[in-house]
């Protein structure tokens, strides 16, 4: 896999501050085909969360502005079709999140583990919590969409809505300082249950989608010949890439494994985007 270069510091942040999301929050004349439908108001919208778990109601901060503010089942009208994915692939029925919020959040469970320890996850990774109170929730999981190709490469395009006043793709930038390079094991280094791994990944700025700027991860896993070396290979967690944007206040997030090219990941993210622009 080529990976393109980690970008230093200065570059990236300067990327971040500079992109504009002029003309991104302007809906187009005439909405594309799948688009949601028209809403009365595209400034903050009260939503409540009944079914949330109590102890992350303290926390718990959505964006609602714009299309951060439609219903879950609005936004899972803003996945990809089949049409944007490879031929001759599957794709799976939409996933949509509860209204109410039940169902949201993570109990008692553990992807393992990392040296260094905060390299579990990263920030656009955390549409879900650890944390007790839930005071580490990045993104809020609305919808996703699951394609799988016959050669078993996966392409998943997810819709979250981001916590008020953060920016999760400044957060992955500083991140990525610490966590370019790791070791991962599950679900310990002490007990390993399956291969430990080497992980080496980059995170910059990708092309310009319909005048969205979006970024890309590449996350490149080694298996380690350590202790582990007997252990079977884990069924997820290898080498992927990702594609992301932020559009009208929602993180749109296309994750590809296997053969999947960039240019499929680029065609399937500019599927979402056209339709988050088109929608009124």
């Amino acid at each position: 896999m080529n990976k393109f270069g980690t970008v230093t510091a200065v570059a990236l942040t300067a990327a971040l501050a500079g992109c504009s999301t002029a003309g991104v929050d302007t809906p187009s004349p005439s909405p594309a085909p799948g688009s949601i439908s028209p809403s009365a108001a595209a400034s903050t919208v009260a939503r409540s969360y009944p079914g949330l778990f109590p102890e992350y109601r303290a926390t718990f901060h959505p964006d609602h502005t714009d299309l951060g503010g439609r219903s879950n089942a609005e936004l899972a009208r803003l996945l990809p079709s089949a049409a944007a994915f490879p031929v001759g692939g599957t794709v799976a029925p939409a996933d949509t999140a509860a209204e109410d919020g039940s169902g949201l959040g993570l109990h008692g469970q553990s992807d393992g583990e990392t040296r260094p320890a905060q390299c579990l996850y990263t920030p656009f990774g955390k549409n879900f919590s650890r944390a007790a109170d839930g005071s580490d929730w990045n993104l809020y999981y609305a919808a996703s969409v699951a394609y799988r190709a016959p050669d078993g490469s996966t392409i998943t395009a997810t819709v979250d809505r981001q916590r008020a006043g953060s920016d999760v793709f400044a957060l992955t930038a500083q991140w990525i300082k610490d966590c370019g390079a790791y070791q991962r094991a599950q679900p310990s280094f002490a007990r390993p249950e399956v291969r430990t791994v080497s992980v080496e990944d980059a995170f910059g700025p990708g092309a310009s989608i319909d005048g969205v700027p979006t970024y890309r991860y590449v996350s490149d896993v080694t298996p380690l010949d350590d202790d582990s070396a007997g252990k079977p290979l884990a069924k997820s967690g290898g080498s992927s890439r990702t594609v992301l944007a932020r559009v009208r206040s929602v993180v749109v997030t296309v994750q590809g494994t296997g053969a999947v090219s960039q240019d499929v990941l680029d065609r399937v993210l500019g599927d979402v985007i056209a339709k988050a622009k088109a929608a009124n």
